[in-house]
């Protein structure tokens, strides 16, 4: 009965119909296993530097994850918007990050990637990952 009392006075919207819910349900199935930046990121430091250095990538990234579960829980969204286009702006940077290293990795010699003899400090497999998260549009 309250739900039909709720429904009527139009609190709660009107069900989607069986075509429209079918679709949203088809459209975050894709969203959900299409890989994002963070298992880009581990798979790539997986095949070049080997299983550790892929963990720390993935305790970066789930440290950035707890940071955006702390600012849920603390109910600090308000900081998130308040610096919206300060996150817009490391997007923008983020990206050209990304984009200047796709095209050196394509203009160098493929065998300048094998002779790298010092691998990269563990703090900074860790910040990158801890990077990808917080610069992840999601």
């Amino acid at each position: 009965m309250t739900f039909k009392i709720l429904v009527t006075h139009k609190l709660i919207p009107e069900a989607m119909s069986f075509l429209a819910t079918l679709s949203f349900a088809l459209v975050m199935l894709v969203l959900a296993a299409s890989p994002g930046p963070g298992v880009m990121a581990t798979v790539s430091r997986a095949l070049t530097s080997g299983f550790r250095p892929a963990m720390v990538v993935v305790c970066g990234i789930v440290f950035g994850d707890l940071i955006f579960l702390m600012f849920a829980l603390f109910g600090l969204q308000f900081l998130a918007q308040s610096l919206g286009q300060l996150f817009v702006v490391v997007k923008i940077v983020g990206a050209g990050y990304l984009i200047w290293q796709g095209i050196k990795t394509f203009l160098n010699n493929d065998s300048s990637l094998s002779k790298r003899k010092q691998p990269l400090p563990t703090y900074g497999y860790f910040i990158s990952g801890l990077t990808i998260t917080l610069a992840n549009p999601k």
